[in-house]
């Protein structure tokens, strides 16, 4: 023997570029994760929550591949002095998830009725085409009797 060892186990030293590789990789994930996080945030939370009051004057089924349930409330309002008050009216879009027919039903029945309805409402931060047209989602509704 020339006292050179015959047991010698090769240890795997990761070269720079396998280093670097697998920083990005890992950056990558990292940042895909937290952008899934923020739109989560945006789409499942409500910016507002709010009421509005008033007549029901359109609710129509819309969309050429996505059907969504689209609505108009007209909100009365007074302009001026009780003397010379002029009455105007204020519309206000909104939508309705289609998966809530007794919601649906219920703004029929007011629209049909002519009497005055209050909308609650959840305003979103972001609306994809599928879900409506608006940002203003009804979430429950109770007619004046």
């Amino acid at each position: 023997m020339n006292g050179t060892p015959t047991n010698i186990i090769p240890i795997n030293i990761p070269t720079l570029w396998q280093r670097i590789k697998k920083s990005i990789v890992r950056f990558t994930l990292i940042t895909l994760a937290v952008m899934v996080l923020i739109m989560s945030y945006f789409i499942l939370t409500p910016y507002s929550q709010g009421m509005r009051a008033g007549t029901l004057i359109k609710l129509s089924k819309k969309g050429y591949l996505f059907k969504t349930w689209e609505g108009e409330l007209s909100q009365p309002m007074n302009l001026g002095d009780q003397s010379t008050a002029a009455l105007t009216s204020k519309l206000w879009g909104f939508s309705v998830n289609g998966n809530n027919e007794a919601l649906v039903n219920q703004l029929n029945e007011a629209l049909l009725s002519g009497r005055r309805i209050k909308l609650n409402y959840e305003e979103k931060y972001i609306v994809f085409s599928w879900q409506g047209e608006t940002k203003y989602f009804i979430t429950s509704a109770e007619v004046s009797k």
